[in-house]
């Protein structure tokens, strides 16, 4: 359960920011799947911090968000750039938990010919432990979403600073029009969760996951993606509705 206040003033056309002020209380719940062991059976609180249930949370969070591709629907230049830095602590007079998460996020788009659009991602991400205190597991920095890497499970990889890079090839199917369009693409990813992002990464180490997709979009925005991402753990498919 949580309860959010954001206030997002535009700074310019192209730049725009969102401050969130939040209390949360988390609570997890046993899982339904009886065939697997539950992770409260394997693991605790100190073994893994954030599994006891009631852990109240207040966060501080600030977003800078740049936009400057040059179309909504789909973009084919242009710079797509976020940051994000934000203090999280536990209420009460016994903190257990704070910390501060900060990351950002670069999209480069280059159009190659007639709508043949390369596009190249960096992210990273840094979760560090304020005076001592512990990260609740579920706020550690992941790969293995369709954020993230996209072949392997939501969740599959956790730690406290991640770093992750794509490239992913679009072609038109259908030419551009008033209508919708649909262009496919071809995308490899790769990433790293781990401890300590400037000691510990090993280029020997990344995950890596490739895959196809397809995009129906118009000028006024992306209307349907489907993409299916193979990887060491198997396959997955994503679908989204904008």
């Amino acid at each position: 359960m949580s309860v959010e206040v954001h206030l997002g003033p535009k700074l310019t056309d192209r730049l725009t920011s969102d401050i969130s002020l939040g209390i949360e209380r988390n609570k997890i719940l046993p899982g339904r799947d009886t065939r697997r062991t539950r992770t409260n059976e394997v693991f605790n609180s100190m073994t893994l911090p954030g599994l006891e249930t009631g852990v109240n949370l207040w966060h501080v969070e600030v977003n800078l968000a740049y936009d400057g591709t040059n179309s909504l629907g789909n973009p084919s230049k242009g710079t797509l750039a976020s940051i994000h830095a934000g203090v999280f602590s536990q209420m009460g007079d016994e903190s257990t938990y704070g910390f501060i998460r900060s990351g950002m996020d670069v999209s480069q788009h280059l159009n190659i010919y007639e709508d043949r659009i390369l596009v190249f991602r960096v992210a990273a991400e840094d979760v560090s432990p304020r005076d001592g205190k512990a990260v609740p597991f579920y706020y550690l920095s992941e790969l293995g979403s369709q954020e993230t890497i996209r072949g392997f499970p939501r969740g599959r990889f956790f730690d406290e600073d991640m770093l992750m890079g794509s490239a992913e090839y679009r072609f038109p199917l259908r030419r551009r029009t008033t209508k919708e369009s649909i262009s496919a693409l071809l995308f490899v990813d790769a990433g790293k969760v781990t401890p300590d992002l400037f000691d510990s990464i090993n280029a020997d180490d990344l995950e890596v996951t490739y895959g196809l997709g397809l995009r129906i979009w118009k000028q006024s925005g992306l209307i349907t993606k489907f993409e299916v991402g193979f990887s060491s753990d198997g396959f997955r498919l994503i679908f989204n509705i904008e």
